[in-house]
Formats: structure tokens, C-alpha cells, sequence
């Protein structure tokens, strides 16, 4: 290719510039060069320029695209010199700048008026001798307080509030002397927030920590003062925690009484609009915990304090000496009234930084790639789609939540950037935020958005659990799955120059740079779910800065259970809150999920509507592979009940036509007797003995000539547990010409990721070769080839014994599958991970549903559990056999069985919504904030009730060598910090060589040495287990 660059450089960014395009390109003029490139050339080139970029750097690259085009590929540095198209404007004159909008306005004052009031409390005698002892060496161990300091603080701003006068001796007094100094605002917490009193009171009490109580059990979830007053092993009484240390700067205090003035006028003019108010709240607070932070970590360093100077001014905190002779020495670092002011400051203008962002968008290269035509007939909807969409942008602006209904391998990932990018302007800048439940999906996505797309590097951020899945991730694929710890929030990416306001924020938190200056970013929900969580303090305010600059996309949103779920709908809520654009793609998004999805969206777009005093309605449009895509507008969640359930009923029909890729027959069992003293035993015999002739039944109807008499079949086993994933592999390890592999999250990391990596190799069959389609990667594969050589029968069975793991974000493509039903979506999401890339129409079932779980044939009283909705808090099923269920013996399975035909639904599909309905119902009022406490979004209660992931521990094993040479496990303990020998059983599988994808404990542990750190080296070795009490661990297959 040809390229133009043109700098516009200043001051010592100019020679730097010049240096290096001179190596590169041919100079034409003072402030041109021309050349010939290739494109890794020009990669290299960007990468020089973007590693030395300042604020006086502006470059532009431009492309030699055809006769009459030249075509601007991207600037580096500064973006406002030069024009959307690349142009270099001849003259320029200064436009007046915007001034922010109303709301705006009125929220930076409240961000103000908090900030100049949050740590008042700080004055205190208690927390001025507190933070003495906290200086002295022998005794500066945290002290808690009975009485936290945002209480008195809160206490003193409205009593100085009411009294109209901001006197600080009198208003310490009036506290200590009043009744009310233990009472909670807002009538006693049982009202919402109605005006600006309120919120500032709420931004400045909750600013740490949101109300109790922390559990519900503690007394309902009404607001309490348990996590603010009378904390349990607290010091300091009243006489000392209402009584004030010194004096504090009357410059502070008449800031503070001219910014409560003027909110005060403003808000006169505002109705007590709950949701308006609550909306001003949730930013303003926001912006004051990031100020607070920000402020905090600056070093005021003075030398060593006594009691006497603190009598004569107050502090706000301390801090470590990092260098010099007091190295290590704990010291009062900045004096109170400073630290107010430059807080009340820095919250006013984050606060205008929420309301426009000015954050770098992909430039107008990336998006014509990511809106480019398919040239894949497969895909030709996704063009369609996209047209659609684009001719919305001249309607008038609204927020639009877009459901993707796409069936499984149409490209729905590719499909929902495109539909964000359709439905953003131009001149506005694209920025995505995409969520994931997996990591392994969340790597996937990362990988394929950059290679497919052709995203550049610096144009994407990936969130990711950890160091090792990172590590792992750069050697080829993917790594871990569903581990529910919480992340580390280790990122990888390279984002331009970015506002001054943003690398503000990025002097405490480097990795801000990733998390919201980065145009695209793919994560786990365990960072973005932080953005409608406000009890995460810090982490809440960064998420949040994200959402409320970036489109959202939720992949596979109906994956989490319907407690994480509701973690999901909050962020949904705050991409409303800022009329972000949303995309919610499943193949089989039922109406409940659907429903909830609307209701939080418009919750927040309710907010947003009543900051700028309109009427709130949200466009929603409906995409899929089949149907063209339709669009409407909705102001309530009965109007988009109706309009789904029609989408769903058409949907229905056009699949109907559709060939059958699925068929699926019910595999007849016989449960055992319920007085039977081995009903265990005979469960179990009864489960393998049916999978193994189901197994044997498939594999004779979709076997395929793999070479001149040997006929191979790759099927998938899918059961609930990975205890029962264990032992079946085992039980089918015995048959004759049979190999076999467990996928599971119980196996060890680096064997795990070997597994997963193979697997995507080998199951992507999409080619096609000599005729034999699909096929490709299996016939040219050493190990399979060697296997089938070597197996003495004509018949050879691989078999995948995996967990429900395999439903959801692999891409694999089997010949047939087994499936221990857990819920009728899981049977739709397994089924389509058969003939998944071949689409080949089928005449013989292909599916096998067993009658019963393990659990039915145990004859326990719920069945559907872990995984399943059948959950104790709802009422059981009223059938666990899949025959009454399903309503059918056997047929074409698709999205039909999970939504219904004609409107009639399966008892399955019935049960299961109604679960879901049932467990959301509490979650979306808190969310809306309606029902008798409409303030249980502000407690600690609700955020532990309804949590992403649950947060029971996992217990750490690792595999090693002790001086012997032997094989050990241990296990790691916490509390001491070591690994220690577990009681626990350890079997060698027989015979080894039966087994398929199963790398030796010899393998691993020498792959393992030599990594180059031992985190990465303990991390390889080791697994992790959850609600397993009697742990056993297998050579071949993992721990069980």
C-alpha cells in the first residue's frame, strides 16, 4: 500500500517525529512523507508513534485508496487537529465551549456541597487522637470506630444546614446537645430520596459504605444505622466523637455555605421526583468517592505531629514516608481543610466528565471495517441487519435495547458489535463495552473481535481473572471457564493519549488507562457488574465511568442463574441511566429474561428522562438469522411483553420451515425401588448403563468412513456434576474401541487448557476437503490418526464426558450427544453443539435426552438443581421424568422447545419460567425502587443477597513431587499460607491408554518447570473445588 503521513507536531514532539518517520518513509515536504508500505511496516510505525506520543504530537496517516481517494487510517496524539475525514483546517477560531446541561449543573453542585461536607466528622476529638495513635509505632493498629466518622459528618452538615448558619464550634455543640443524633434521614429510611437534602445527605453518609443491614436475616432489608452507629467492637464515646479537636478554615466552611446556597436555589425549581433525585445521587456520590480517592493519595507529607498541633488544626489522614531518614514512619499528611476543599473541587468536575466524557472512540477506519458487507451468503443477514439500523440514526435519538435471537453458529458476536456500530452517529465516538459470564468466552471474543474485525491492539482492552489464564491465553487459546472468585482485574491493551482528566484518575490506578480509555473493551461481568453495585466504593465509580461512556453488549445473557442475573440488570439499569445503546444476544432468550432485561433498562432510562424532563421511552429492536429486523417504541413493560411474545410467535414459525440439523429421542430408564438400602448404587448403574447404549445407538447411525474400513464418531456427554463427568468417563473408558475424555472445571489448569485448545482445533469443522466436509482437522490430526489405526475394530468412538461448561461459549461441532437433563434451555444449548458448523440436515436422531437425572433415580424431592432452576426457594416441579416434560418422545429440537409453538409451551419450558419469574420478582422492585422499601437499593443487604457470584470458598489443590519422586497433592490453607498434604484419594485410571486429550501428571509437571515464574508454576499444577466434601483426584481425569 501507499501512505501519506502529515505532522503537525510542536516543541520537542516535532523533532522526535521527524527522527523516526525518516526512517521509514521518503520526506516530501517540512511536515510530509510519502513511501510504499507493508502493513506490519506501518503497524510498527503506529506503535513507534503511539510509545512516544505527548500531548504535542499529531500526526495523521493517510491511504492511497484507488484514483480519486485518499483515505485518513489514524492520528496519533492530539485528534481536534485535525478533522473526522483527516482534513487540516486553513484557519481556526475558538468556539465558546458548551456549558454542561442543566442536570448537570445541579448534580456538580451537590458533588460540591458533599465534598466540602463529606469528612466533617474528621474534626472530631476521638478521630484527631485516633489518628495520633495511629503515628506512634508501638500502637498503630487500626482502630474501628463506634461511630463512623460520615455519621457525625452528615449530622453536622445538617445542622448547619438548618440553622443557616455554618458557625463550626456552634454546630458541634447543637449535635452533641440534640436528641437526633442517632436518627436516620429519610424518614427513619423508609422513603425514597425527594430532594437535595437528601441526596447530599446520602452522598456524604454512604461515601465509605452503603446503609445496613449487611444481611437480611439482620432484620429485613430495611435501611439501618447498624453499619454507621453502634458498630459492634468500636471505640469512642459520645462526649469524644461529638466534640470538635480544633478549629477548621473559615475559607472551607464559606465555600460550603455559598455552594449549599446555590444548590439550594437551584433544586427549588426541581420537583420531589424520586427518580430524579435518586439518578443525581447515583452520580454525584460517584464522583465524590473517585475525588476522595483521588485527593487522598496525594502526599502531604510534614514530619512528625503531636497532640498539641492537632488541638490547633485538624487532619484527614496520614501517610507512610516512602523515602529519606523517617522511611517506613507513619506522619499526619494533609490538614482537613485542604483536603475538603480540593475533594469538593475534583467531585464538581468528574461530575461533568460523567455528563461528556470526551473519552477516544474507533477512528473511522475501524468502524467501515466493522460495518464492511459479508461476502458469505451465511452471514448476508447481518448486512440486512445492519442497513436497518443505520436508517434509525435519522430518527430522533433515542436509547435502543437491541435483542439478538440469531441461532447458534450464525455470528451473533460479529452481529452485535455491528449492531452498536449501525446504531451510533458518525460523529459520535464508538465505544463498546461487552460482557461476558466465562473468561473462555470472554478470550474468545477478544481474539476473534481483533482478528476478524481487524481491531487494532490499542483499539481493545480484554479483563481477564488472572495472571496464568493471561499467560496461557498468549501462548495460543483460551484458559479457564467459570471460576467464580472474584477477578483480579488483570488487563492487557494499549490505549492512546487520553483526556487530562482521565490520566488524573490514572495516577493512583495505572490500569484505568485499559479499563475505560480503551474505545472497545471485553470483559468478564466481574468488572463491569461494579458499575451498578455502589457499595464497591472505588471500583463502582471506574465501572461506572465506563457504562456511561460505552454501548453494551451481553453475550449469552440467559447463562446466569437468576440471582446473577439480577447482578447483570443493575448494569443494564446504569447503560440506561446514560441512554446508552444495549445488545442481548441468545438463541434462546426466553420472554422472562427478555422482560427483565426491559424493566431494568427502562428503570434507567426513567432516571435519565427525568433529569432532562421528558417523557421516558425506549426503541426496541429485534434481530435474528431468519426474520428482518423490526424495531418499535415502548414506554411500559406490558407494551414490550406483547411485542416479544409476537416476535417469539413469529420466530416460531420461520424456524418450523427450517431442515432439521437436531433430532432427539428420550431414552427410556427404570428408576429403582425406593426402599432399596443401594438406591445410590442402582441410580448410578441405571445412568451409565443407559448412556452407554445411547452411546452405542448414535454412533451406529452418524458414524463416518475415516479411512478404508475404519468408521469413526465424535460424540459429547453432557451431565450435571463433575463427580458424575468422572465416574461415567471412567464406566465408558471400558468399552471396547472407545476413547474417552473428561471436560470439567475440577481438572488441572494447564491440562484443562491443552484440553480446551485441542478441542477447538479439532471440532471446528468448517472446511472442506476431498469431499468429506467438516472434517478436515480430525483426518490430518497424528494422535486420532494414530488411534484409529491402532484400535483392532472397524468402529472407533471419541467421546467428550464434560460438565455444562460444554453448553455454553465453545464453539465445537459433534456428531451426536447424551444429555442428563437439567433444564430445557440446557437441552437447546447442547443441541447446538451438534452438527453445529456442517449443518448438514439429519433423518436419525443424533440426540439422546435420558428419561431421568441422576438425581430423579436417587428419588431425591428436587432434581433440577446446580445446575437448574428447580431451587428451593420456588415450588418443585410437578413431573422430573423428561417424557411428560418435553410432551414428546422424540423431534426436531431448536429454539421451538424453549419458546413454544402456537403459543403452546412444553411443562418444561413452563416450570423453568416460572422459577425465573418467581426469583426476579423481589430484585427488579428493589431495582425500580417501588414496594414497601423503596430504598433497598442503598443497603449492603440486597448487593450480598443478589451477588454475581456466590461467595462460598473454594478449596485449592496442587499436584507435585515429594523426595521420593512421588506423585502428592496438597492442599493450601489460608490461614497459614501453606500447602499441606489433604486427606484425599488418589487413583490411577485403567487402561491409560483408552483415554483421549489426557496429558500425564509427568507431562504437566515437566511443562510446569519450566515456566519462567512460580505463581504460573503452582497455578499449572493446581485445581480448585467447590462444594465437594469428599475430594478424589484421577491420574487421567481430574479431581472429583
Amino acid at each position: 500500500m501507499h501512505v501519506t503521513f502529515v505532522s503537525q507536531c510542536e516543541r520537542k514532539a516535532l523533532k522526535r517525529t521527524r527522527t523516526l518517520l525518516d526512517r521509514y518513509a521518503i520526506r516530501v515536504s517540512g511536515q510530509s512523507w510519502m513511501t510504499p508500505i507493508t502493513k506490519e511496516a506501518l503497524e510498527e510505525v503506529h506503535f513507534c508513534l503511539r510509545q512516544s506520543a505527548t500531548r504535542q504530537t499529531a500526526v495523521a496517516c493517510y491511504h492511497n485508496h484507488g484514483l480519486r481517494e485518499m483515505r485518513l487510517l489514524w492520528v496519533v496524539g492530539r485528534g481536534d487537529v485535525f478533522g473526522p475525514r483527516g482534513e487540516l483546517a486553513v484557519g481556526t477560531r475558538r468556539k465558546p465551549r458548551q456549558p454542561p446541561p442543566l442536570w448537570a449543573q445541579t448534580v456538580a453542585l451537590l458533588a460540591k456541597a458533599s465534598g466540602l461536607a463529606h469528612d466533617l466528622g474528621k474534626g472530631s476529638q476521638h478521630f484527631q487522637d485516633k489518628l495520633v495513635q495511629g503515628t506512634e509505632p508501638e500502637t498503630n493498629q487500626p482502630i474501628k470506630d463506634r461511630i463512623r466518622h460520615e455519621w457525625v459528618s452528615m449530622k453536622l452538615y445538617q445542622t448547619m444546614r438548618s440553622a443557616a448558619s455554618f458557625e463550626w464550634q456552634s454546630a458541634w455543640n447543637a449535635v452533641r446537645a440534640g436528641n437526633g443524633k442517632h436518627d436516620l434521614p429519610f424518614d427513619g429510611g423508609k422513603r425514597a430520596l425527594k430532594n437535595a437534602s437528601d441526596a447530599v445527605d446520602f452522598a456524604v453518609l454512604t461515601h465509605h459504605g452503603l446503609l445496613g443491614p449487611k444481611r437480611v436475616r439482620d432484620g429485613g432489608d430495611f435501611p439501618t444505622t447498624s453499619e454507621h452507629t453502634e458498630r459492634e467492637g468500636g471505640e469512642g464515646d459520645d462526649a469524644t466523637t461529638f466534640t470538635a479537636a480544633g478549629p477548621l478554615e473559615q475559607q472551607v466552611l464559606h465555600d460550603l455555605a455559598k455552594a449549599t446556597e446555590r444548590l439550594m436555589q437551584k433544586s427549588s425549581e426541581l420537583p420531589d421526583d424520586p427518580l430524579y433525585w435518586r439518578a443525581a445521587t447515583l452520580i454525584a456520590r460517584a464522583s465524590l468517592i473517585l475525588a476522595d480517592h483521588e485527593v487522598s493519595a496525594i502526599n502531604c507529607l510534614r514530619g512528625a505531629a503531636s497532640r498539641k498541633q492537632v488541638r490547633e488544626e485538624v487532619f484527614a489522614n496520614t501517610a507512610t514516608h516512602k523515602q529519606g531518614r523517617r522511611k517506613g514512619q507513619v506522619d499526619l499528611n494533609q490538614k482537613l481543610g485542604w483536603h475538603l476543599s480540593n475533594v469538593g473541587r475534583r467531585a464538581q468536575e468528574i461530575v461533568l466528565n460523567f455528563a461528556t466524557p470526551e473519552l477516544p472512540g474507533l477512528p473511522p477506519q475501524s468502524r467501515e471495517t466493522i460495518l464492511a458487507r459479508s461476502h458469505d451468503p451465511k452471514f448476508q443477514w447481518q448486512d440486512m441487519a445492519t442497513a436497518y439500523l443505520i436508517s434509525l440514526r435519522e430518527q430522533a435519538k433515542r436509547p435502543t435495547l437491541t435483542f439478538n435471537l440469531a441461532g447458534t453458529g450464525s455470528g451473533k458476536t460479529r452481529m452485535n458489535v455491528k449492531a452498536l456500530a449501525a446504531l451510533r452517529n458518525e460523529e459520535e465516538p464508538l465505544r463498546i463495552a461487552a460482557g461476558f459470564n466465562l473468561r473462555t468466552l470472554t478470550l474468545q471474543t477478544h481474539h476473534a473481535l481483533k482478528q476478524e474485525l481487524r481491531i487494532a491492539e490499542h483499539e481493545i482492552a480484554c479483563v481477564i481473572g488472572d495472571q496464568f489464564s493471561r499467560t496461557m491465553h498468549e501462548v495460543l487459546s483460551n484458559t479457564d471457564e467459570d471460576s467464580e472468585a472474584p477477578i483480579l482485574y488483570e488487563t492487557y491493551g494499549m490505549p492512546d493519549l487520553l483526556p487530562e482528566w482521565l490520566e488524573q484518575l490514572a495516577v493512583r490506578k495505572p490500569e484505568l488507562r485499559e479499563l475505560v480509555g480503551t474505545p472497545i473493551l471485553v470483559s468478564t461481568m466481574d468488572y463491569l457488574v461494579n458499575a451498578g453495585e455502589p457499595g464497591t466504593q472505588g471500583h463502582h465509580g471506574h465501572a461506572l465511568l465506563r457504562i456511561a461512556s460505552s454501548d453494551l453488549i451481553l453475550d449469552e445473557v440467559d447463562s446466569y442463574d437468576p440471582i446473577s442475573l439480577a447482578a447483570v440488570l443493575r448494569v443494564v439499569q446504569m447503560s440506561g441511566l446514560f441512554w446508552r445503546h444495549v445488545v442481548a444476544s441468545s438463541a434462546t432468550l426466553a420472554q422472562p429474561v427478555a422482560e427483565a432485561l426491559f424493566i431494568a433498562y427502562m428503570s434507567g432510562v426513567s432516571m435519565r428522562s427525568a433529569l432532562y424532563k421528558v417523557s421516558a421511552q425506549v426503541r426496541t429492536c429485534f434481530l435474528d438469522n431468519h426474520l428482518a429486523a423490526y424495531s418499535t417504541l415502548h414506554s411500559t413493560a406490558q407494551e414490550f411483553e406483547i411485542a416479544y411474545a409476537d416476535r417469539l410467535e413469529q420466530l416460531v414459525r420461520s424456524t418450523q420451515q427450517q431442515p432439521a440439523y437436531r433430532i432427539a429421542f428420550i431414552k427410556e430408564m427404570q428408576t429403582p425401588q425406593e426402599d432399596s438400602d443401594a438406591l445410590e448404587r442402582l441410580a448410578f448403574e441405571e445412568l451409565a448403563g443407559k448412556i452407554k447404549s445411547s452411546v452405542e445407538t448414535l454412533h451406529k447411525s452418524h458414524r463416518w468412513e475415516y479411512m478404508e474400513s475404519k468408521w469413526v464418531s465424535f460424540g459429547l456427554v453432557r451431565v450435571a456434576t463433575v463427580r458424575t463427568c468422572v465416574k461415567i468417563a471412567k464406566q465408558l473408558a471400558k468399552l471396547p474401541n472407545t476413547h474417552v475424555t473428561a471436560y470439567h472445571s475440577v481438572d488441572l489448569r494447564l491440562r484443562r487448557f491443552h484440553k480446551e485448545r485441542r478441542l477447538d482445533l479439532l471440532l471446528n469443522r468448517m472446511d472442506k476437503l476431498d469431499g468429506c466436509f467438516g472434517n478436515n482437522a480430525l483426518l490430518e490430526d497424528p494422535d486420532i490418526r494414530t488411534r484409529v489405526v491402532n484400535t483392532p475394530s472397524k468402529d472407533v468412538l471419541f467421546i467428550v464426558v464434560a460438565t455444562p461448561i460444554e453448553e455454553v461459549g465453545r464453539d465445537h461441532d459433534f456428531d451426536w450427544g447424551v444429555i442428563e437433563p437439567s433444564s430445557v434451555q440446557s437441552i437447546v444449548q447442547l443441541a447446538g453443539r451438534l452438527n453445529r458448523h456442517r449443518l448438514v440436515p439429519v433423518e436419525k436422531p443424533n440426540l439422546a435426552i435420558l428419561q431421568y437425572n441422576l438425581l430423579a433415580l436417587q428419588q431425591k424431592n428436587r432434581v433440577f438443581t446446580q445446575p437448574g432452576n428447580e431451587v428451593p426457594e420456588v415450588q418443585a416441579y410437578t413431573s422430573h421424568d423428561a417424557k411428560r416434560l418435553l410432551g414428546r418422545d422424540a423431534g426436531k429440537i431448536d429454539a421451538c422447545l424453549r419458546f413454544g409453538v402456537d403459543g403452546q409451551k412444553c411443562l418444561f419450558s413452563i416450570e423453568d419460567d416460572r422459577s425465573i419469574n418467581e426469583r426476579l420478582q423481589r430484585p427488579l422492585k428493589v431495582l425500580q425502587g417501588i414496594g414497601e422499601n423503596p430504598l433497598a437499593w442503598a443497603t449492603q443487604c440486597h448487593y450480598r443477597e443478589y451477588p454475581l457470584r456466590q461467595s462460598e470458598a473454594k478449596r485449592q489443590f496442587r499436584v507435585g513431587l515429594n523426595d521420593r519422586e512421588d506423585v502428592i497433592l496438597e492442599e493450601f490453607d489460608p490461614q497459614s499460607g501453606l500447602w499441606n498434604a489433604p486427606a484425599i484419594t488418589l487413583s490411577k485410571s485403567s487402561p491409560a491408554n483408552q483415554y483421549w486429550l489426557a496429558d500425564s501428571l509427568d507431562q504437566i509437571l515437566a511443562e510446569a518447570a519450566k515456566m519462567e515464574t512460580q505463581a504460573d508454576k503452582i497455578n499449572a499444577t493446581m485445581f480448585e473445588a467447590r462444594d465437594i466434601r469428599r475430594i478424589s483426584f484421577d491420574h487421567h481425569l481430574g479431581g472429583y
